[in-house]
């Protein structure tokens, strides 16, 4: 629904929750997710390819799922076409229900935690640690 920052060669889109990277490279995803009932989520590259190391779950309720893992986007990777990338072409990022015995997974972060508002019930970040046209630094 809202972001923070957005910075470098990556866009939002508020309207379904997308993120488009369109440069190659190593980045950082981190993701929060505060649920009602036991879940399974996956890190998707472009709808269809699940990013290694990227399917996480709890198996009770009404606690928080997080996953840290650093995620390779390659060249290639720039299949889904959009209007928010300089080429027309990006690498969509999303985290989905992975979960086949239920459809629909409630994210609520405030029930019994408290009164403030608005209380994030779900966080996805994407920082850039390196990109793929730099070679290394010599070690």
């Amino acid at each position: 629904e809202s972001n923070t920052a957005i910075i470098g060669d990556c866009a939002y889109d508020s309207s379904n929750g997308h993120v488009f990277l369109w440069q190659p490279g190593y980045y950082l995803v981190i993701t929060d997710l505060h649920h009602t009932e036991p879940c399974q989520f996956a890190i998707m590259k472009n709808d269809v390819f699940p990013v290694q190391g990227g399917i996480f779950s709890s198996p009770t309720g009404a606690t928080q799922a997080t996953n840290t893992l650093i995620v390779n986007v390659l060249p290639e990777d720039m299949l889904t076409e959009t209007a928010l990338s300089p080429t027309g072409l990006a690498c969509k990022l999303q985290v989905k229900n992975h979960t086949s015995y239920a459809p629909l997974i409630e994210l609520d972060g405030v029930s019994g935690a408290g009164s403030a508002s608005p209380d994030i019930n779900a966080n996805l970040t994407v920082i850039l640690l390196w990109p793929s046209m730099v070679p290394p630094p010599p070690l």
